[in-house]
């Protein structure tokens, strides 16, 4: 593996750990896969908890339904 590809992760994990917003990042199926130190404070999460769970777990329960049908359409056709 070429040096800089791992210097590319490491600066993207660092800049990830350090933004100062809040950031979740998840898979087509909406599992997160990704949660910044922000977002786990900002939802109230320990280090590592928000890894596997299902992004409508964030929102609250009167738009959980509706964020599956939009994350779906957008998955389908990204833009």
């Amino acid at each position: 593996m070429p040096a800089y590809r791992s210097f590319d992760a490491a600066v993207f994990e660092a800049l990830f750990a350090t933004a100062p917003d809040a950031m979740v990042a998840v898979d087509r199926n909406g599992v997160i896969v990704l949660a910044n130190p922000q977002a786990e404070r900002l939802f109230g999460y320990p280090p590592g908890a928000l890894a596997g769970r299902a992004v409508e777990a964030l929102l609250p329960a009167a738009v959980r339904q509706a964020h599956v049908g939009h994350r779906t359409h957008y998955m389908a056709n990204p833009r």
